[in-house]
């Protein structure tokens, strides 16, 4: 009876621990989700940004490379 009890506890314990560690898990995948989702503003701006700098960096080195 006591080997029964104390495997009762034990696996309580463990389904425990386990739906914890889901939680953690569910949690942390839940917030990477809305990053890449919902990148913020400024990240989107910034890469904008740079990219229009690129093209403007590229049509200028393009244009001196054809005049040369």
């Amino acid at each position: 009876m006591m080997a029964v009890a104390a495997w009762v506890i034990y696996t309580r314990r463990l389904l425990d621990l386990i739906n914890q560690f889901s939680q953690v898990v569910h949690s942390t995948v839940s917030i990477y989700a809305e990053i890449i989702a919902f990148p913020p503003i400024n990240n989107q701006l910034l890469r904008k940004k740079s990219g229009e700098q690129f093209h403007s960096q590229q049509k200028e080195y393009l244009g001196t490379s054809l005049v040369h």
